[in-house]
């Protein structure tokens, strides 16, 4: 069953445990970079409420601080948008796949009680995690939530890359750059144009205005983050883009 292969998969190649002993005190701290409840919920969810009629598959990105799991179309336009910014509970009057939800309760992967996401946002609290956000559009076109990795790990992770980038500086291996700043691809170079003319542009408003598909969009501005080209500042919500302009070759 696709669902069991993706849990599966997240199980033995994408969660890590780690133990920490305080000084203070006998008791070890136990945590995971993504607790393992968190994720389920939210790939069972994206499967339960996904519209079957649009050709758009479950996207789940794995990066180094967060697990983005993107599904079409959003929720229906019975959830308040702001329940839905708020990560709340999205409690609906009307249900998209409701015997995919009998199917799915009788095998104890959801209760359909719209409990999923407070599960989610309760075990990322418990593992010490930051809580998750939630996005769409007003059209509610699709559906994005990002799992963010718990600190400790993300800050490991950040230490590595670091790293990586410090050896290649020292080796004078500069990965397709000019003088030290970036060659971009002409999807990127329109992202960059964008976000200079409107910091404050949402990636579902860029797809409309670009008419670039939204996961493409996606793809490439998470590989602009990664470059260092362009940094999120402030979250998803209320938040901008800054271009790091010495990073760039158009």
């Amino acid at each position: 069953m696709m669902i069991e292969k993706t849990l599966s998969y997240l199980s033995t190649n994408v969660i890590k445990k780690q133990i920490l002993k305080p000084k203070d005190r006998e008791e070890s701290d136990k945590f995971y970079n993504y607790p393992y409840q968190a994720l389920e919920e939210t790939v069972v969810n994206s499967l339960y409420h996904r519209d079957w009629t649009i050709r758009e598959p479950v996207e789940i990105t794995i990066e180094p601080n967060r697990i983005s799991i993107l599904n079409f179309s959003g929720p229906n336009h019975t959830i308040p948008m702001e329940a839905i910014r708020e990560g709340k509970s999205l409690r609906s009057r009307r249900y998209r796949n409701r015997r995919l939800g009998e199917f799915l309760k009788e095998l104890d992967l959801t209760e359909g009680r719209a409990t999923g996401i407070p599960t989610v946002q309760e075990e990322l609290e418990a593992n010490g995690s930051p809580r998750a956000t939630i996005e769409t559009d007003e059209e509610r076109t699709y559906f994005l939530i990002d799992i963010p990795c718990h600190p400790y790990f993300a800050k490991k992770e950040m230490e590595i890359d670091t790293s990586g980038v410090k050896e290649d500086a020292e080796s004078g291996v500069k990965g397709g750059a000019k003088g030290g700043a970036k060659e971009l691809s002409e999807i990127q170079e329109v992202i960059v144009k964008e976000m200079l003319f409107d910091p404050s542009i949402t990636t579902s408003e860029m797809a409309q205005k670009t008419g670039i598909k939204f996961r493409t969009l996606q793809r490439h501005i998470s590989q602009l983050q990664a470059m260092g080209v362009v940094v999120r500042k402030d979250g998803r919500k209320d938040g901008y883009w800054e271009v790091v302009k010495k990073q760039i070759v158009f």
